[in-house]
């Protein structure tokens, strides 16, 4: 073995001086997990809480909070709060909507509103109750307590934001609109007391596009409200129209050589365009007997466009020459042609108004150069000429409310008008000549069928009050509807045609049994129920809101007690009903209404106009329904679903309840009536309440219950859901959620006197007039506060009066106040002063109201004041 003579190669170490990558991979996921916690983080919501005064409208994981429209949290939990006074709504927040939570940050219900400025809040109708959310200024902050109503707009829409300022806010509201030339322009956002209690400032907002229209000589006046001016031997009573009186509202005038505006300045509102100071002035000659007195009204199509402002008999004494004051808005109806009449007096329901100011000087704008001076007619100008189209002759019992120019409809679109009318058959039946436009002639076959929706149709019995309505036009000037059951050869009507016109569409169609002909395949069922509701001849059958039927008839069920319902359910829906199914009434609106908003609720839109049955099936597995299978229809949902713990309630003379009536705590829901019966001849009765799992402590000793109906007066409808589907049961809890458990309860006559947050004061007065619970209470035309119940005095000769003053005007009230009542109206005679009559609005004079004033230099009232109720105003 020879040596290796190559020496051995020594090992080189080297020491690697960098991580190892067998770390990289357990950093990377460590990366990647932080970066998901930071995103949980970043997108997890914020919890707050807001306490609102009920549940009413709030739902848990549906009710949303929007922000301009953005959805910015939902409710995730509702709870009572513990004193059963309120409840809180646990709500999450996104977490964009951070920076929106400060101290000063708003929270309102926004729902559909019926009010004295209007109507709001319609969209929710079909999106659902929503909350709204206005930032403020503050601490960060995480619990809130909401208002009762939205607050003021935040100036930041586009346009022109201006301050009125008035002695009396004068029926003015938040929401009431502002007018130009018959055009809305803008509307109130907020209406306050200045820092001084003396006047009240009316912020407007005028839309950006109409900006343009106001200009330093700008005069701004009332237009609601009323006037009464007497003198022997007239009264005079001037009011706008019915809308500005109930909703209010502030029209202007600008003239072209006003000067630039200056939008800081605060500008005066006048009571009316008269003591603007501002009109055209117009002479009309009228014929001597012409029964005319200062203030009567001038209208044109309708509109109110000025007034008489002076009268003066001429020289001949055969005539008078009326000073007209007209609206500037209304210069250009001023022509040559122009004509001017005073129409007899023919009073209908139409013309309500005329049972307050009399007949209304009438104008019909002409063609012609401008002119000032005119003679009235002595009778009304020919109506209008017709269409041109088919004519034909509709004979009927009787006119209803069908005039000249009423429109006749198919499926609700005005396709032709009344032309004239005439006694036939020696005065038993009326012929009413009509034409129908040329291009919907077609429409109308040999054998159409026509009927009335002219006006409002009542049935009233003993189980309620049914009202059937067409549209809002034809509720105003009447009108006919029509329609064509399909036949194998259908004919074209020929000119002059005659054609009956039937009561109503169920009689037209005899109860559906000319629309419905085709059954094929169908499943025919009865449904069995006290009464018919609002279901009619094609009314859709729902199934978790899915249409899947239609009912085709109806009669008097064989006991004669009951009505029975056809229904036909469509083949490919038959094998949903069996013997477990359960129907219900769910017809037209079911419809919850006072001061703080309208709730709304309906199983669909087609059930509003047409009325509708819904139903379900209970667990279990049924039996197939067999052809002509009788079931009981149910009223509600409710008592066709449910049962749960019963208790007995007993209650005084003059309450009525019916079977189905709801009974409801804090604004929901909590139970229904399941029986009435009397008690004794006197008139007692005991109703049978099923109560709702939830509302199991309300079976509680010191629980209070009382019946509760509708009331209503021009401040809007309190309790409306009583006119729809009778009165109602209230409860209240006592002090303690420990009191044992009781199932018999002695009911009260009415609803005791409630504490508010604010002042609560004792008024004395000799009687109550017509003040009532919620009627308001003023401070220089502002709503401050309302009444909250009244009672007795312990001498039995005059009455307690209870009201509240709101939190942030309960400094008005000082030790010397002066209350007085505003209710009715108050009238002083003089044989050569002549009357003068005073009121303040509408509503006051129907549902009274109570105003005070406080010296400034006076003390404020401690806890519990009471003061004398002055029948007038000092």
């Amino acid at each position: 073995m020879t040596p290796d003579n190559n020496p051995a190669t020594e090992a080189v170490i080297k020491q690697h001086r960098g991580p190892s990558f067998v770390w990289i991979l357990p950093l990377v996921a460590a990366l990647i997990a932080a970066w998901l916690a930071w995103q949980s983080y970043q997108d997890a919501g914020i919890t707050i809480e807001v306490q609102f005064e009920s549940a009413e409208g709030l739902e848990a994981e549906k009710t949303k909070v929007l922000f301009r429209g953005l959805p910015s949290g939902t409710i995730k939990q509702l709870r009572l709060n513990e004193d059963l006074k309120g409840v809180t709504a646990i709500i999450e927040m996104a977490s964009e909507a951070e920076p929106l939570l400060h101290e000063n940050t708003r929270f309102w219900l926004v729902k559909p509103q019926v009010s004295l400025s209007g109507v709001r809040g319609l969209e929710t109708l079909l999106s659902g109750y929503y909350i709204g959310i206005q930032p403020g200024d503050g601490e960060d902050r995480r619990s809130f307590i909401s208002d009762n109503e939205p607050p003021p707009s935040s100036k930041d829409k586009a346009g022109l934001y201006l301050t009125l300022s008035s002695d009396s806010a004068a029926s003015v509201y938040r929401g009431s609109k502002l007018f130009y030339r018959d055009i809305e322009v803008g509307e109130v956002i907020d209406v306050k007391l200045g820092d001084h209690q003396q006047q009240v400032f009316i912020d407007l907002h005028i839309d950006d596009k109409y900006r343009q229209l106001i200009n330093g000589g700008t005069r701004f006046w009332n237009a609601s409200g009323i006037s009464i001016k007497a003198d022997l031997p007239e009264i005079d009573i001037k009011f706008d129209s019915l809308a500005s009186i109930i909703a209010g509202g502030i029209s202007f005038y600008t003239p072209a050589d006003g000067g630039a505006l200056d939008p800081g300045k605060i500008l005066p509102l006048y009571s009316d365009y008269e003591a603007a100071e501002d009109g055209v002035a117009v002479t009309v000659k009228f014929p001597a007997r012409t029964p005319l007195s200062e203030g009567t009204k001038v209208v044109s199509q309708e509109i109110v466009i000025g007034r008489i402002q002076k009268l003066q008999f001429n020289d001949d004494l055969t005539s008078q020459t009326a000073h007209l004051l007209i609206d500037p808005r209304a210069k250009p109806l001023l022509r040559a042609g122009s004509q001017f009449w005073l129409p007899k007096t023919d009073f209908d329901i139409t013309q309500i108004g005329q049972l307050f100011d009399g007949n209304a000087i009438q104008l019909q704008p002409g063609p012609g150069i401008p002119l000032f001076r005119f003679e009235a007619l002595n009778t009304p100008p020919a109506k209008r000429p017709g269409i041109p189209g088919l004519d034909i002759r509709i004979i009927a019992d009787q006119l209803g409310s069908l005039d000249f120019g009423s429109p006749v409809l198919y499926r609700q679109v005005p396709i032709g008008e009344v032309r004239g009318y005439e006694l036939i058959e020696q005065g038993k039946k009326v012929l009413i000549h009509a034409t129908i436009a040329k291009e919907h002639s077609a429409l109308v076959k040999a054998n159409s069928r026509f009927w009335n929706i002219s006006g409002v149709k009542v049935n009233a019995g003993l189980d309620g009050i049914k009202l059937d309505t067409g549209s809002l036009t034809s509720v105003i000037k009447g009108g006919i509807s029509f329609f064509t059951p399909e036949i194998k050869e259908l004919k074209n009507a020929t000119p002059n045609q005659n054609f009956r016109l039937y009561q109503d569409f169920d009689t037209a169609s005899l109860q559906g049994k000319l629309i419905y002909k085709n059954q094929a395949g169908k499943l025919q069922i009865r449904l069995v129920s006290e009464q018919l509701g609002s279901v009619k001849a094609g009314s859709p059958v729902l199934y978790r809101q899915l249409p899947v039927g239609k009912v085709y008839g109806y009669q008097l069920a064989e006991d004669g007690k009951n009505v029975e319902v056809q229904v036909l359910i469509d083949k490919a829906y038959r094998h949903l009903i069996t013997s477990k199914s359960r129907f219900w009434n769910a017809s037209g609106i079911h419809a919850q209404l006072d001061l703080s908003g309208l709730k709304l609720q309906t199983e669909s839109i087609d059930t509003i106009i047409r009325g509708g049955i819904a139903f379900d099936n209970k667990p279990g597995k049924g039996k197939a329904a067999k052809f002509n299978q009788r079931f009981t229809l149910y009223p509600n949902k409710q008592q066709g679903l449910y049962d749960a713990l019963a208790i007995q309630i007993s209650f005084p003379a003059g309450n009525t309840l019916e079977r189905g009536a709801e009974l409801r705590f804090q604004g929901l829901k909590m139970g229904r009536v399941d029986n009435v019966k009397l008690l004794d001849p006197t008139g007692r009765i005991e109703a049978r309440v099923i109560l709702d799992q939830q509302a199991e402590f309300l079976a509680r000793e010191g629980s209070r219950f009382w019946v509760t109906s509708s009331q209503i007066s021009l401040r809007g409808i309190k309790n409306p859901e009583a006119l729809l589907s009778g009165n109602y049961i209230v409860a209240s809890v006592g002090n303690t959620s420990k009191a044992p458990r009781a199932t018999r309860f002695k009911g009260i006559d009415k609803a005791p006197a409630v504490s508010l947050p604010g002042l609560n004061i004792t008024l004395t007065s000799p009687a109550l007039d017509s003040i009532e619970a919620g009627s308001p209470v003023y401070y220089r035309g502002l709503k401050v506060g309302q009444i909250t119940g009244f009672t007795l005095g312990k001498d039995l000769q005059s009455i307690e009066i209870y009201a509240n003053i709101q939190p942030k005007y309960k400094k008005l009230v000082k030790t010397n106040s002066r209350f007085w009542n505003l209710s009715g109206i108050s009238a002083d005679f003089g044989l050569f002063s002549g009357l003068q009559i005073e009121t303040s609005t509408l509503d006051t004079l129907v549902s009274g109201g109570i105003a005070f004033d406080s010296p400034v230099a006076s003390k404020t009232v401690g806890p519990q004041p009471r003061f004398k109720l002055l029948e007038n105003a000092p």
